[in-house]
C-alpha cells in the first residue's frame, strides 16, 4: 500500500540557473538525504505501477513498507520463517497506522493548512487518470496557452486585419462589422460546400446548422444532411477547433451571405477576381488565406499590433504564472516551451506575461519558436537551428544544430529533439496548449505524450450552467412527464391493435365500448402529449442561450455531447480554462477520472420505465 504524505520543503533552484541533465537523477524531488528515516523515493528500478496503472516514480513510500515489501522476498527464499514474519508485518502496519494517526492530528495543530478546492471555473478536469508525480517534463504552447489572450479583444483585431486584407483584393468588405462574434464558436464545422456551419454530436450527426445569419430549421437540416455521419477527413469540411478561428468563421458567414446575394460580385472593386469566389469552397479558402496573411503581413500584421500594446489583448497573472513553473522545475520536471510564434514576437510577449521580465527564458530548459506544429511533433528529425541571442534579445544569427543544449534557443526542431535532451518519452512527458488538432490530437497520436487543453471558454460556459440549471431542471421534469405518457398512450396503443387484429377479449379492450374509451383516453394523451411539446420545443432551443444564442453550450449539442467534447475527452488527458489553474494544484497530484456511468446501469431511473423518443403527435 503507497502512503502519500505532505511534499517536505524543497530547495528552490535561482531562476537565473538552467536545470543540468542530472538533476531527476539526483534528486527528483529536491529532498535533503535525512528525510529517508521516515520515507523514501521510488526509483527507477522499484517503479511499478497502481492499481489505476499509472507509474509510481517519484512517489513516496514510507520506510516501514519498504521494510515489510523486502520481508515478503525474503518469505519467498525463507518459508520456514513466514508465520514469523507475518506476525512482524502486523505490527509494523499497527505501528505505522498508529504513527500515522499521531502525524495527522499534529498536522491539524499546527500543520500547514491545505488549500480548498477551487472554484468550478478554475479548476482542472480529468478524462484519463494522470499522475503528476510520474511526469518528468512538461511542454508548453504560448498562444491561448501560457499568453492568455481576450480573446473577443483578439479576435476582433484578427477580423479587422483579415477584412484589410480581403479589401486589398478588391472585396466588398468595408460595410462588414464584428458586432456579432457569437455567430461563431469553436468546436464548429464548415460545410464547403454548402456554406454552412454546422455543430455535431459526438457521432458526428449534425444537430445545429447556420448559412450566413440564418439557422436552418429541423426540416432543413434532416433534408440536406438527414443522416449523414460528418467526416472531418474528407476536404468538404474544416473543423473551427481553436479560438484563432472565430474571426475567420464570422468573416466566412458574412460573405457567403454577399455571395447569396450576388453583391460579393456587384461591389467589388479591382483587382477582384470574380472567378476565385465562384463556390462556397473557393470563398473559404480566400478567406483562410486572407487570415494567415494578417497574421505574419510586415508591420501592419496582427501580432505586430498586438505586441505594440499587448496588455490591451492579453490578461497576465505573472505571481501565479512564475510560482507555477517555479514549483514544477523545484519538483524535478523540465520545462519547454513549444511556438509557432517568431522569436520576436514571443520574446515580446513573454517578456509581459512574465512580468515584464528580460530574463523570462531562465524558467525553461530550452525554447523552440517557428515550431511548425503539428510537423513538430513526430518522430523525424527535421531541421533545427540555434537562435544566437544577445543581450537585446534580438536574433542576429542562425546556426543549425543536430543536438540542442540547456538554456538554448532553437528554430524549427522537433519532438524527438527534444526527448533525446531530456531523456524522457512517451508517458512521462505532458504538453500544455490550447488547438485540439496540433496540440492535443497530433502529439497522443505520433509522441503518446500526456496532454492537457487549455479551453478558455470553459469559464463562460460553467457560469452559464449555473445561471440555467433551474431551466434545464424544468425541462427535464418535462421530458420525464411526456415520457410517461408515451408509455400509457403507448401501451394502449398495443391492446387496441390486439382487439382491431383479432376481436378477440384482452385485460384491457374486452369489447367495443372498451374499444371506444381506449380511443378516447388516446386521443386525451395525445392532447397533452402536444401541450407538453409546444412548451418542451422552445425551451430546448435555447438551452444553452446564455453562453450562446446561436449555437448553446460548447460541450453539447441538445442533449447529447458535443462532436468537440468528444474530442477533448479522447485525446486530452486534462482540460482547464487557464494554464494558470495549475497553480492551485502541487506538481505532485493526482488527477483521477471520474466513473462513467454507462447507458445499461442507470443509477435513478425506474427500471421498468423505458424511453421512447418518438413525437406521439404524428402516430
Amino acid at each position: 500500500m503507497w502512503w502519500c504524505l505532505l511534499p517536505v520543503a524543497v530547495g528552490f533552484r535561482s531562476s537565473t540557473t538552467c536545470v543540468s541533465k542530472t538533476r531527476l537523477a539526483a534528486h527528483p524531488f529536491g529532498h535533503s538525504s535525512s528525510s529517508s528515516e521516515y520515507y523514501a523515493l521510488v526509483s527507477d528500478e522499484n517503479q511499478t505501477v497502481d492499481y489505476l496503472g499509472q507509474s509510481t516514480w517519484c512517489d513516496l513510500v514510507l520506510v516501514s513498507q519498504q521494510q515489510q515489501q523486502q520481508q515478503q522476498q525474503q518469505q519467498q527464499q525463507q518459508q520456514q520463517q513466514q508465520q514469523q514474519q507475518q506476525q512482524q508485518q502486523q505490527q509494523q502496519q499497527q505501528q505505522g497506522t498508529d504513527w500515522s494517526d499521531e502525524m495527522f492530528r499534529w498536522l491539524q495543530r499546527e500543520g500547514p493548512s491545505f488549500h480548498t478546492s477551487p472554484a468550478a471555473e478554475a479548476r482542472v478536469y480529468c478524462t484519463r487518470t494522470l499522475n503528476m508525480r510520474a511526469i518528468k517534463a512538461i511542454g508548453y504552447d504560448m498562444d491561448y496557452t501560457v499568453v492568455h489572450y481576450k480573446w473577443r479583444k483578439w479576435e476582433e483585431l484578427a477580423y479587422e486585419c483579415t477584412k484589410a486584407v480581403l479589401a486589398g483584393y478588391g472585396f466588398p468588405v468595408r460595410d462588414l462589422t464584428f458586432d456579432d462574434p457569437d455567430l461563431v464558436c469553436r468546436g464548429l464545422v464548415v460545410d464547403k460546400e454548402n456554406g454552412n456551419l454546422l455543430k455535431l454530436d459526438r457521432h458526428g450527426f449534425v444537430r445545429r446548422a447556420m448559412h450566413g445569419y440564418e439557422r436552418l430549421s429541423e426540416a432543413e437540416i434532416d433534408d440536406k444532411y438527414g443522416r449523414m455521419i460528418v467526416d472531418l477527413r474528407h476536404t468538404r469540411f474544416s473543423f473551427l477547433n481553436t479560438l484563432f478561428s472565430v474571426s475567420e468563421g464570422v468573416l466566412y458567414a458574412q460573405l457567403v451571405r454577399k455571395l447569396d446575394t450576388g453583391a460579393l460580385v456587384r461591389d467589388a472593386v479591382a483587382p477582384f477576381d470574380p472567378s476565385k469566389v465562384e463556390t462556397y469552397a473557393t470563398l473559404y479558402r480566400a478567406v483562410s488565406k486572407a487570415l494567415s496573411r494578417a497574421h505574419t503581413h510586415g508591420a501592419s500584421s496582427l501580432k505586430a499590433r498586438v505586441a505594440q500594446d499587448p496588455s490591451v489583448y492579453t490578461q497576465r497573472e505573472p505571481e501565479k504564472l512564475r510560482s507555477m513553473l517555479e514549483d514544477q522545475r523545484a519538483a524535478g520536471k523540465y520545462l519547454a516551451l513549444i511556438t509557432n510564434s517568431d522569436w520576436w514576437y514571443t520574446d515580446t510577449m513573454m517578456r509581459y506575461v512574465m512580468g515584464d521580465d528580460p530574463e523570462w527564458r531562465h524558467f525553461f530548459d530550452v525554447v523552440f519558436v517557428s515550431a511548425r506544429k503539428p510537423s513538430f511533433f513526430t518522430p523525424d528529425r527535421l531541421p533545427c537551428y540555434e537562435l544566437v541571442v544577445d543581450e537585446e534579445a534580438t536574433a542576429p544569427l542562425l546556426r543549425e544544430t543536430f543536438e540542442p543544449k540547456f538554456g538554448g534557443v532553437y528554430c524549427g526542431g522537433s519532438a524527438y529533439l527534444v526527448e533525446k535532451l531530456f531523456g524522457v518519452t512517451a508517458d512521462d512527458f505532458l504538453y500544455v496548449g490550447d488547438h485540439v488538432f496540433v496540440d492535443v490530437n497530433s502529439v497522443k497520436a505520433s509522441m503518446r505524450w500526456r496532454t492537457a487543453l487549455v479551453v478558455q471558454e470553459l469559464e463562460a460556459e460553467i457560469a452559464a450552467y449555473q445561471l440555467e440549471l433551474g431551466d434545464r431542471l424544468e425541462l427535464d421534469a418535462l421530458l420525464t412527464r411526456k415520457d410517461e405518457l408515451s408509455q400509457r398512450l403507448n401501451h394502449l396503443r398495443c391492446h387496441l391493435r390486439r382487439w382491431d387484429s383479432t376481436g378477440e377479449p384482452g385485460p384491457v379492450v374486452r369489447d367495443h365500448h372498451a374499444a371506444t374509451a381506449c380511443r378516447k383516453a388516446m386521443a386525451a394523451l395525445l392532447a397533452l402529449m402536444v401541450e407538453l411539446d409546444d412548451d418542451i420545443a422552445p425551451r430546448i432551443k435555447q438551452d444553452g442561450a446564455t453562453f450562446n444564442k446561436y449555437w448553446g453550450f460548447l460541450s453539447r449539442a441538445g442533449y447529447d455531447k458535443s462532436h468537440l467534447q468528444r474530442q477533448i475527452e479522447k485525446y486530452a488527458d486534462v482540460y482547464t480554462a487557464r494554464v494558470t489553474n495549475f497553480a492551485s494544484y502541487t506538481p505532485y497530484h493526482y488527477w483521477r477520472a471520474a466513473s462513467q456511468t454507462l447507458a445499461h446501469e442507470p443509477l435513478d431511473a425506474d427500471p421498468e420505465h423505458d424511453l421512447d423518443d418518438c413525437d406521439e403527435r404524428y402516430i
